[in-house]
């Protein structure tokens, strides 16, 4: 099959959905991206594309329309890439859209699979990871100022020979590997997107400065803690993030254990000193964060299966009385009592 054969429709054009379309009609895949957001709208059929960065430099002619019900033909994969908490309406959208063995490959930066995957067959629906970084640098270019590698994986049984092309086709992007246990990967994002997203919205420091402050780091161990004590209730392995932080090993009470989280906290913090919360962003541009797909995520999880999540759950309301006015994001958050129960 020719890559001209494949039939590739990709939902928001941020910067991550600009990067796959660029890189992909660059490699001859038939690609259409929806412009899912207003900012994103264009009254024309064709929008020129640059991508400057890590992974290369590109210029492409990307084909795209406003809304998922315009995509011009059924598409064999369908990659969801909007904000976590639309994900659910376009993936149901999307379905509908899919050739007879098409997938939905699902972006799972934040945790969304729980929304859709007791409505839509798992079969379905691929997960994917991406631990690259891009932003919006004007209206057409965008720049990917980290690199990293993607995982994919499937939730239940899928054909090899699909998986495969999956896997050939996004590594014209970059290095992408399979995953054996997809959700246990996407989980070891959450935890560690849920230190820094919650807590950096309280605070409102960078996770160089943030790392600092003995009670960020003492939220930090109670998140992990109440994660792994839902995943080992769920009978679900965590994977180690990027490979060398193990959660498993950090929240132990022993000696060891102790050492342990002061090397992992240290070397967060010098790897990624500006390193800045999302949830704190969506809050400064006067944006809904996506708070409910990090630690609401770990709360709802440990609710459902009677595991205690106090401080996932006091950050969560916390957040919520940020948003809604209620509180200012100051350093003193980080006193709340019942985040340090």
């Amino acid at each position: 099959m020719n890559n001209s054969d494949i039939k590739i429709g990709i939902v928001g054009a941020g910067a991550i959905g600009s990067v796959f379309a660029a890189f992909l009609t660059r490699a001859g895949f038939d690609v259409e991206i929806v412009r899912y957001y207003d900012n994103q709208k264009s009254n024309d059929r064709i929008n020129k594309v640059n991508i400057l960065g890590e992974l290369g430099e590109t210029t492409q002619d990307i084909s795209g329309v406003n809304d998922i019900d315009s995509f011009s033909s059924p598409k064999d994969f369908i990659f969801i890439m909007t904000k976590a908490y639309d994900n659910k309406s376009c993936v149901f959208a999307s379905v509908n859209h899919l050739n007879k063995n098409g997938k939905i490959v699902l972006l799972q930066n934040y945790c969304t699979i729980f929304d859709v995957m007791h409505f839509i067959p798992t079969s379905k629906i691929i997960g994917f990871t991406v631990e690259w970084t891009a932003i919006r640098r004007n209206q057409n270019t965008f720049e990917v100022i980290r690199p990293g590698i993607m995982r994919v994986g499937a939730f239940s049984v899928i054909e090899n020979s699909i998986m495969d092309m999956l896997t050939d086709i996004i590594s014209y992007i970059c290095d992408v590997y399979i995953s054996t246990n997809i959700l246990g990967d996407i989980y070891s994002r959450l935890i560690l997107n849920s230190c820094v997203g919650g807590v950096g919205a309280l605070c409102g420091d960078r996770l160089g400065i943030m790392l600092k402050h003995k009670n960020a780091k003492k939220i930090f161990t109670s998140i992990i803690r109440e994660a792994v004590n839902v995943a080992n209730r769920m009978n679900l392995l965590i994977e180690n993030y990027n490979i060398h932080l193990n959660y498993y090993k950090m929240v132990g009470n022993d000696p060891l254990s102790c050492l342990r989280r002061k090397y992992m906290y240290f070397k967060l913090a010098v790897a990624n000193p500006y390193a800045v919360s999302s949830v704190l962003r969506a809050i400064e541009n006067k944006k809904r964060s996506e708070i409910e797909y990090l630690n609401g995520i770990i709360s709802q999880l440990g609710e459902k299966w009677n595991i205690s999540t106090k401080t996932n759950s006091r950050i969560v309301e916390m957040v919520h009385e940020i948003e809604s006015g209620e509180r200012s994001v100051l350093k003193e958050n980080l006193l709340d009592k019942e985040l340090l129960h």
